[in-house]
């Protein structure tokens, strides 16, 4: 059997292995990145929902007080149109005194003295509903400014359960393509996992074939010769390198005119510059 080849196949089979492993490096470490992600995003997700959840309560409980202070409101518009538009008690006060000043000073006959006591008397009667009437007048004024501000802040609440709903519901979508990502790299993995596998079966197989044909000795000492080759090869690129920048720099003297010794020389004509 030709043992070149069967090295070589096995040398084929190692680096495709290699090539793998390092494959399955780079969606390990996506995976990782991924997961990070997606704990990120469960954690915003969550705490948006809980957000959302805290402003809907808020929001909820004002709808009881809303409605119960629109039908107090509807309550007493009833009662307002039972007891009619109703008048000012400083107005009908005013009046009396009016009347009782006008009693007292000017010079009435029994009639007229009469007329004008029974005149106050009736607006002394009226006092009462009047007054009533117009604490009724403030305490709608007051619920109505109460249920005012009571929408304003149920409105406030909506908007912010519908800003967090709708922040909740973008970390919940990013989350899903996350999921989507990292399911799509397991299953590749996967794959690629049992490909390492039976690639690695394959090298070790070709290995053992090596093995059998030259030995593990030789084999050693194949690899080991192949090695230095290698590294005797680096290491004549990495002086000729150093030759050709020393050559530069010399053909640029002698390019200026300056004058160069024969060892310089040496080193233009070893360069290949001259």
């Amino acid at each position: 059997m030709d043992v070149s080849k069967l090295k070589q196949e096995r040398d084929s089979a190692r680096k495709e292995v290699r090539t793998i492993s390092v494959d399955n490096r780079d969606k390990i470490s996506q995976l990782r990145t991924h997961f990070a992600k997606a704990s990120e995003l469960k954690a915003l997700r969550d705490k948006e929902n809980s957000l959302a959840n805290e402003f809907r309560k808020k929001r909820d409980s004002l709808k009881d007080q809303i409605v119960s202070s629109k039908q107090k409101l509807s309550e007493m518009r009833g009662k307002m149109r039972s007891e009619g538009s109703g008048r000012n008690p400083a107005a009908i006060q005013e009046e009396i005194e009016r009347m009782e000043w006008f009693q007292q000073t000017e010079d009435l006959n029994a009639k007229e003295e009469k007329e004008l006591s029974k005149k106050i008397k009736e607006l002394l009667k009226q006092m009462p509903q009047a007054q009533g009437f117009q604490q009724l007048l403030k305490e709608y004024s007051a619920e109505r400014d109460k249920l005012k501000k009571l929408i304003e802040q149920e409105k406030g609440f909506h908007e912010k359960t519908f800003e967090h709903s709708k922040k909740a519901q973008a970390s919940h979508d990013a989350l899903i393509a996350e999921s989507k990502k990292i399911s799509a790299l397991q299953q590749s993995l996967s794959q690629t996992m049992e490909l390492l596998k039976a690639k690695e079966g394959a090298a070790v197989e070709k290995h053992g074939e090596l093995v059998k044909v030259v030995g593990e000795r030789k084999l050693h000492e194949m690899e080991e010769r192949q090695r230095e080759m290698r590294d005797e090869a680096r290491r004549m690129q990495a002086q000729q390198r150093k030759i050709e920048d020393k050559a530069r720099a010399i053909y640029g003297r002698l390019k200026a005119g300056e004058k160069i010794s024969r060892e310089e020389m040496m080193v233009l004509q070893q360069s290949g510059i001259l």
